[in-house]
């Protein structure tokens, strides 16, 4: 899906320079971005969902002794 976007002078010098240094696209470093910020984007709401949970005694907490022995871990 082809997208425009508009970045400062200072921007778009930099990732010209760098696509010609490393013989990439723009475009690649440009999807990588966005992925990237997609990911943090998913895990910082994924975790508020799971604080969210934790406030209301919705998800269960678990001590590290008993984390061990759910799953049969041995101290060392």
């Amino acid at each position: 899906m082809p997208i425009s976007i508009r970045f400062s002078e200072n921007i778009e010098n930099r990732l010209n320079h760098l696509a010609r240094e490393t013989h990439r696209t723009k475009t690649f470093y440009i999807q990588r971005a966005v992925e990237d910020f997609l990911e943090e984007q998913e895990d910082y709401f994924l975790a508020l969902a799971v604080q969210e949970r934790i406030y209301t005694g919705k998800e269960k907490l678990y001590s590290l002794e008993e984390a061990r022995e759910i799953l049969g871990i041995k101290k060392s």
